[in-house]
């Protein structure tokens, strides 16, 4: 008799304690950003494309939120698949890109002169579904502002990309 009481009070107190709560980590989204297209009829700033994506990606890099995949791997990726000598990267061409780096969201955008105003502009492809999900601009008027105009653009894509 004493041991059915044992084992009873054994029983009700194990279905009696609170269930533990398992929280499973978040999966960091993995991000590739493709140089920026010179779309300004100065080819002086043709240095911009690979500067402003390596400016961007370090900025994004240093966001726990992301995975960004390293510059060499993604310039890899573009010579094999002889994407790098064309500088065109459309939304398919940059889906298929981001497939093969195995990224979730790859960034692209462009650089452009309207008179005095330098124009940088960001977009992100979800490549699940190839679909532009998040598009971000910023402007200045001095191209000494670069560096601060990057970060601000990506800190507007990294704000975008965690809603």
């Amino acid at each position: 008799m004493l041991k059915v009481i044992v084992m009873s009070f054994f029983i009700l107190t194990s279905c009696a304690t609170k269930p533990k709560i398992i929280q499973t980590p978040i999966i960091k989204g993995t991000i590739a950003v493709l140089n920026f297209k010179n779309n300004s009829p100065n080819k002086n700033w043709n240095y911009m494309e690979s500067a402003v994506a390596e400016i961007f990606t370090s900025n994004l890099a240093g966001n726990s939120d992301f995975k960004v995949i390293e510059r060499e791997k993604l310039n890899k990726i573009l010579e094999e698949q002889k994407l790098n000598q064309s500088g065109i990267v459309d939304e398919n061409t940059a889906v298929k890109i981001g497939k093969i780096l195995g990224a979730i969201d790859i960034v692209f955008g462009s650089i452009t002169q309207l008179g005095k105003t330098i124009i940088i502009t960001a977009r992100v492809i979800k490549i699940e579904t190839g679909e532009i999900y998040a598009g971000e601009t910023v402007n200045s008027e001095n191209e000494e502002e670069l560096p601060e105009m990057v970060k601000k653009l990506s800190d507007k894509i990294a704000a975008s990309l965690s809603k």
